[in-house]
């Protein structure tokens, strides 16, 4: 939604992979959401991966239900598209071969679909502009085990070969996002204030979200990592970056997922991802809300 309000950028299309939720049930999401939005010119969906390149499926109902929306989505069903019969590899690599140096891949789940096209044609991938990454913590606690972020967890291989695909990675990691917290008091004042239609979608999807978090921190407050994500590819100077070489464990009993950062002093060139570390948080939560709600009242 955030995306679909921003004048800066257009989005071409969405493309999704069995993560939170099987791919069936996240395609249904994305179309959901495109509709709630209000968008005049919706992008197109495409289905892709169903599971990791090597691994089983692990999915993560008791954060965002057995649908990956709070469980509350139905209401919102009348009247949707249907994804393309397309599969979004192939989307993939068409759309970025259409558009050579010009296209931005936000990642937000598991990165099964981007490795896939990495490997079936890195020639044609290397025509990306840029990566954004949702996944991976550097230093801080992981949210799945003591040092694995979810996407990173969910397809450790598929992240490993993206991020050392060639193509400019800009990475949104746990250090960045858990900065980026929004407190339910806040969004609802926000939710009262606004017209937008799109305000009863967004009240109906939130709540289980909010309880797990409240659950896990103790508090009615939410962290914004796929929205960070989105922010970051709108507006860079909304972070701090930093470069690293980093790799991805895919063989560790305990350390499975984890982003493993070379902090060793080593000559200029040798990274591979720029990591977002500090975050100007008012200004991007101001930037969200905004966006997704409408600007408060005065």
């Amino acid at each position: 939604m955030l995306a679909l309000a921003s004048p800066e950028i257009r989005v071409e299309a969405v493309t999704v992979v069995a993560g939170n939720a099987p791919v069936e049930k996240c395609a249904r999401n994305a179309l959901r959401t495109i509709a709630a939005s209000g968008t005049l010119d919706p992008p197109p969906v495409a289905m892709g991966c169903e599971r990791p390149l090597r691994r089983d499926l692990v999915t993560a109902p008791h954060v965002h239900g057995q649908d990956g929306l709070g469980d509350v989505a139905t209401p919102f069903d009348k009247g949707l598209r249907d994804p393309l019969r397309v599969h979004a590899v192939d989307a993939i690599l068409e759309t970025v071969s259409a558009r050579p140096g010009e296209i931005t891949i936000v990642a937000l789940g598991p990165l099964t679909n981007l490795a896939t096209a990495i490997l079936r044609d890195p020639s044609t991938m290397a025509l990306t502009k840029e990566i954004v990454v949702m996944g991976g913590a550097l230093a801080c606690p992981g949210n799945v085990t003591e040092v694995a972020e979810y996407n990173f967890f969910a397809d450790p291989e598929a992240a490993q070969v993206v991020l050392h695909s060639g193509v400019e990675v800009s990475l949104c990691p746990l250090d960045a996002t858990s900065q980026a917290l929004l407190e339910r008091s806040e969004l609802e004042r926000r939710l009262r204030d606004s017209r937008r239609l799109s305000c009863g979608f967004v009240r109906a999807i939130l709540p289980r979200y909010f309880a797990f978090a409240e659950t896990r921190r103790g508090d009615a407050v939410c962290a914004l990592h796929d929205p960070l994500a989105v922010g970051l590819a709108i507006d860079p100077t909304l972070a701090r970056f930093d470069r690293f070489r980093c790799d991805v464990e895919t063989d560790g009993k305990l350390t499975t997922g984890m982003l493993v950062a070379d902090r060793r002093e080593r000559p200029s060139g040798q990274e591979n991802v720029r990591a977002a570390m500090g975050l100007d948080v008012r200004r991007f939560l101001d930037l969200f809300l905004d966006r997704v709600l409408g600007s408060p009242k005065p």
